[in-house]
């Protein structure tokens, strides 16, 4: 049986959400193109995505999907956001945004491959609270500092692409919690027999998930401006720029960069692109005896290694 990827995770999270929401989800063209390119174009996902409907024997395009879709196909920019220029001293080179993208995203694994006061103070509470939801990290006790579970340890071992993917979905169920918490819900049974508050719950996310897909057509090395954004987005925007997917010099600038993080989301292409210029030279030996030598300078790479083994010296 193949193994489930991140992706296709978010496939199944999308399939999940109340037909409502895909009206408004459709109406960026970005997410029309982007959710297609990901999709195998079989006829049972394609329906459960409600991009096409069965009616009157006779199978037709969703609308909402076909507007975004033709849309997209005659406007051709994609992103919907605008750029703009930066000052010089701010400007950031692809090399730079390829590095703040990955040293950011690497804060993240650390924090989980070896917990400790040190590597917690790199990554935010509400990122803290998301690990622990997804089941990747446990606390023990009243420490603060945790353990990393066996769903952990897979997630550190998957390719970058679906660590991504996979922390969005959880990042966008944690909105789902929080909007029912605000509505006096709890999910998922508190919902489930009330398509209104359903649907108001699942429309937190419409917002967040159309923007992430408009920064997959973005261009690497522009900036663009985030004055327009609502409340929720300016917070969104923290939230990405912590993991890396974003770099923005503050809150205030007015501008954002995306990184190859970012661009990478709708093409693996892009993101084995990134991986491949950021892996360390090295390799592991394993004795029969059990002793395992690792020959590396990547810290992160001994960190995993040490969730399995016991480390007695290090040169």
């Amino acid at each position: 049986m193949a193994e489930t990827t991140g992706i296709d995770q978010f496939l199944t999270y999308l399939k999940q959400l109340p037909s409502s929401c895909f009206q408004a989800l459709y109406e960026s063209p970005a997410t029309c193109v982007a959710i297609l390119s990901d999709i195998l174009a079989v006829f049972d996902t394609l329906r459960s995505l409600h991009i096409l409907v069965e009616k009157d024997d006779t199978v037709r395009l969703v609308p909402a999907f076909g507007r975004g879709l033709k849309q997209a196909l005659f406007c051709g920019k994609l992103s919907g956001l605008e750029d703009v220029t930066v000052e010089e001293k701010y400007r950031k080179t692809c090399k730079d945004l390829n590095n703040y993208g990955v040293e950011r995203w690497e804060c993240i694994l650390k924090y989980m491959a070896l917990p400790s006061v040190e590597t917690q103070k790199a990554v935010s509470q509400e990122n803290r609270q998301i690990l622990n939801a997804a089941g990747f990290i446990k606390l023990q006790g009243s420490s603060e500092i945790p353990e990393i579970t066996s769903a952990g340890f897979k997630f550190l071992l998957t390719d970058r692409i679906s660590q991504l993917w996979i922390y969005l979905l959880n990042y966008l169920k944690h909105v789902e919690e929080n909007e029912a918490e605000k509505l006096g819900l709890n999910l998922p049974g508190g919902s489930e027999n009330n398509e209104p508050f359903r649907h108001k719950i699942a429309t937190s996310i419409v917002e967040p998930l159309n923007f992430l897909f408009h920064l997959s057509f973005c261009t690497l090395g522009k900036a663009y401006s985030s004055k327009n954004l609502s409340d929720q987005m300016e917070d969104f925007l923290q939230q990405l720029r912590e993991v890396g997917i974003v770099y923005q010099r503050k809150r205030r600038s007015g501008w954002f960069y995306p990184t190859p993080l970012a661009i990478g989301l709708c093409s693996s292409c892009a993101t084995n692109d990134l991986q491949n210029e950021r892996v360390s030279s090295g390799f592991l030996v394993v004795e029969t005896n059990y002793r395992v030598y690792a020959y590396t300078d990547s810290l992160l790479q001994l960190a995993v290694v040490s969730t399995f083994t016991d480390m007695i010296y290090r040169c």
